[in-house]
């Protein structure tokens, strides 16, 4: 089992897709990155994981999966974000 897995996951803002079908996996001691032009989907991928927004498709972090905002709540205390901009921090 991975420590860290991301399956499946797409995000929509309305009418729009920001993230369609994303996965990866990481183990406990990896370092990674997300790299792309703006409107990627990297803030958004990074909301997904720290359970802040809407998305279909699955996170797991370790060995707890959850679909939604709300079943991320036990782990957030185990997870950071620090997005960029006024008004942003959580």
């Amino acid at each position: 089992m991975h420590t860290f897995e991301v399956s499946h996951v797409t995000v929509t803002y309305r009418e729009t897709v920001g993230i369609r079908d994303a996965s990866l996996i990481a183990d406990a001691g990896e370092i990674f990155g997300f790299i792309g032009a703006d409107g990627a989907g990297k803030s958004s991928l990074m909301h997904t994981v720290a359970g802040v927004i809407p998305f279909s498709g699955s996170v797991t972090f370790r060995g707890r999966t959850y679909r939604s905002p709300r079943e991320a709540e036990p782990l957030k205390d185990r997870i950071g974000l620090m997005p960029q901009g006024i008004g942003l921090v959580l």
